[in-house]
């Protein structure tokens, strides 16, 4: 029987953020050239896991046995969720990984062995096939005219870039909000503790609208006059609502919020030291909230003008700043 988890192995190599990718690694690796080099991966980790785990002084025949009870599980019905807990385990979600465990018990059961007398201790396996299945399949997967090569490549290229991801994020993290802009929101959030309501994105937006000198009001009026006013009006009727009132406050980071880290995203990715107001409707934008949603619809045709407009402003207060350095060339102070 082919390793039923042909696709997840490509997934235990690329990780859980390769799921994206797998559908069209599967249809890449289909075929009996590729069945056979699943066949070998999955069988030389069954052979150095049980190297690994069984005693010095075992007998030849227990030792294929283990090792074809290993393969047959493997390659049985729970062979891909099995591949996919092991996975689990691989990149540190489970480090006992007893989803694995289970499944691999339950799949011993079925074929109508006993699952407490496995000949390698079911945990110390999960864990070291969740080393050597990636190893082996790396190492197929680099050998001249490999039939896995390109399924392998693919899945490892989908999780770099889910890596890179998670590194801009977490540098993204560390952009500050601006001094008028925290200080802003600090004070719509005090509000929302004192009248004990939850704090809501058309908290937000008012904030960033009643902001002095508020680029948000200037970029929705420069591409429709009237429209900050128009939204205003809309939010405040939301927030003095009892819809509003209905969840009581819980105090909260920033960081927690969507808006906000998609607005840190943006200004990292344009090099901004600090997220403004700008940053944060556009972050609004890309969030998945339903205030997000309806704004979206409220602006129709117009989403894209006020994108470029705030992008546009963005820009010339980059070009505004002064050209340094400054301190540095002025000796003798």
């Amino acid at each position: 029987m082919v390793f039923s988890g042909t696709m997840v192995l490509a997934r235990v190599v690329g990780g859980p953020l390769a799921k994206a990718a797998i559908g069209h690694v599967g249809q890449q690796i289909l075929g009996t050239p590729a069945e056979r080099a699943l066949e070998k991966v999955c069988q030389a980790a069954a052979e150095r896991s049980a190297e690994l785990l069984l005693p010095a002084d075992v007998s030849d025949i227990e030792f294929s046995h283990a090792v074809d009870l290993t393969q047959a599980v493997l390659n049985g019905k729970e062979g891909e969720l099995i591949a996919e807990a092991i996975t689990g385990a691989a990149f540190g979600k489970s480090p006992i990984n007893g989803e694995a465990v289970e499944l691999w018990k339950a799949a011993v059961n079925r074929q109508g062995f006993d699952a407490t007398t496995f000949p390698i201790p079911i945990e110390s396996l999960v864990r070291t096939l969740a080393v050597l299945l990636p190893e082996e399949l790396l190492k197929e997967a680099g050998t001249a005219g490999s039939p896995l090569f390109n399924a392998v490549t693919q899945a490892q290229l989908v999780d770099v870039r889910a890596v890179l991801d998670q590194h801009r994020t977490l540098l993204a993290n560390l952009i500050p909000l601006s001094g008028a802009v925290l200080a802003a929101l600090d004070r719509a959030v005090a509000r929302c503790a004192r009248n004990r309501v939850a704090f809501f994105t058309p908290h937000l937006l008012l904030a960033l609208l009643d902001l002095s000198g508020s680029a948000v009001v200037a970029t929705l009026d420069d591409v429709s006059p009237g429209l900050a006013t128009e939204l205003r009006r809309r939010l405040k009727v939301y927030v003095e609502s009892a819809a509003a009132a209905s969840q009581p406050f819980t105090p909260f980071e920033w960081s927690e919020r969507e808006y906000v880290r998609r607005a840190r995203c943006i200004a990292w990715g344009r090099g901004d030291p600090a997220v403004t107001e700008l940053h944060l409707l556009l972050g609004v934008f890309d969030a998945s909230s339903t205030t997000g949603r309806e704004l979206t619809t409220l602006l129709g045709s117009r989403l894209g003008a006020v994108r470029r407009v705030a992008i546009r402003t963005l820009d010339e207060r980059e070009q505004a700043r002064t050209p340094g350095p400054v301190l540095d060339t002025l000796d003798g102070i």
